[in-house]
């Protein structure tokens, strides 16, 4: 187990249709994408950086199995992990809720550790700076994984839990929310809709190791809400895409470019004209994702009502953009992907980004 200088980490328990993205905001962003039609090459991955004071949860990391033709309908009967589409491993809950985790992402995000490791994360992108304002250089993302406490990666920093946690938690039937704290009215909320929040807090003796985290507290019994997605390896069509490129201020952006001996998406960090690739501190490698589902809200993810209804989505896999729908029937109900046929949406088997955006907020995708 690691080593922390400032002591160990252990458990308290406490629609519309949208038109394509917008085109405003035109200014720095854009020499990203003058940067990836020219073809200039992004950094190589190095060595991960000096491991992280922050707080973490430690385990030993595993990787994401070989995708296999599969469907998530039959994940119960058939041993797969539904959030994946993949066979479980024994260590997988496979009949059980996911635990959901509060991790902090910073705009230079050298420190952040495990999310390689986690079946879906879903991030809520700060809006792009407007009018001269200073952008936002930290937000917090919401993991997913159906691992147990002693399979789990190295995942961290934490973050603090807000209500997207809560509306992320709900969505996806989570059993308990890890966090670093929360408000008196986020904390509420969480005892309102029966889902443990655990708030990790700092043992302040120097000689305390990091701890693996909670494991997960008595919950109701039977699965969570059933996936409402496929899972196939066979390209559902669309239009052939190589980069999506999310800007969020006037010269910064994230650009997430399609490596194709790998069928994965990884994420990149563009300043000006230089695009540098984001590592997993725990591994040193890049993150990487089969799927990324753009998913448009309109008011914009940190309005809950905007999570139920309808709305659009572009679902990036495969090297192809297919457009599609979102519903989602109330606050409690899963969440339905659909192409523009009406027909279910299907998702490459591995692990999913879900990236959630206001209609209006400005997005580019470039062959």
């Amino acid at each position: 187990m690691r080593r922390s200088a400032h002591g160990a980490w252990r458990p308290r328990v406490g629609g519309r249709r949208p038109a394509e993205g917008r085109r405003g905001h035109r200014t720095g962003w854009l020499i990203a994408l003058a940067c990836l039609a020219s073809g200039c090459a992004p950094a190589r991955p190095g060595t991960a950086p000096a491991p992280s004071e922050s707080p973490s949860w430690d385990a030993s990391a595993t990787g994401i199995p070989t995708p296999t033709h599969t469907s998530a309908e039959a994940a119960f009967a058939r041993n797969l992990n539904p959030l994946v589409g993949l066979p479980a491993g024994d260590a997988d809950r496979v009949e059980g809720r996911p635990l959901a985790y509060a991790v902090r992402f910073d705009a230079v995000p050298d420190q952040v550790s495990g999310l390689q490791a986690l079946e879906w994360v879903v991030e809520a992108p700060p809006a792009p700076a407007m009018d001269g304002s200073a952008p936002v250089e930290s937000w917090t993302l919401t993991g997913l994984s159906l691992r147990p406490a002693g399979s789990r990666p190295a995942l961290g920093p934490v973050g603090r839990a807000e209500a997207l946690q809560l509306t992320i938690s709900r969505m996806f039937g989570a059993a308990q929310l890890l966090a670093s704290g929360a408000d008196p009215d986020t904390s509420t909320a969480f005892v309102d809709a029966g889902i443990p929040l655990i708030q990790l807090s700092l043992d302040t003796g120097a000689s305390a190791s990091t701890s693996r985290g909670a494991d997960p507290l008595p919950t109701p019994t039977g699965p969570p809400p059933a996936p409402e997605w496929r899972f196939d390896e066979a390209p559902p069509g669309g239009e052939p895409v190589g980069a999506l490129t999310l800007p969020w201020s006037a010269d910064r952006a994230t650009v997430w470019r399609y490596a194709a001996p790998f069928e994965v998406w990884q994420r990149y960090r563009a300043e000006g004209q230089d695009l540098t690739a984001v590592l997993d501190a725990d591994t040193g490698e890049p993150l990487t994702s089969a799927n990324l589902l753009l998913l448009l809200l309109d008011g914009g993810p940190g309005r809950e009502s905007a999570w139920v209804g309808e709305g659009g989505l572009r679902l990036l896999r495969d090297g192809r953009v297919v457009e599609g729908a979102w519903q989602r029937a109330d606050d409690r109900a899963p969440l339905r992907l659909s192409g523009a046929d009406g027909a279910r949406l299907t998702l490459r088997p591995g692990n999913t980004w879900l990236i959630a955006i206001d209609v209006a907020a400005p997005y580019a995708l470039a062959p």
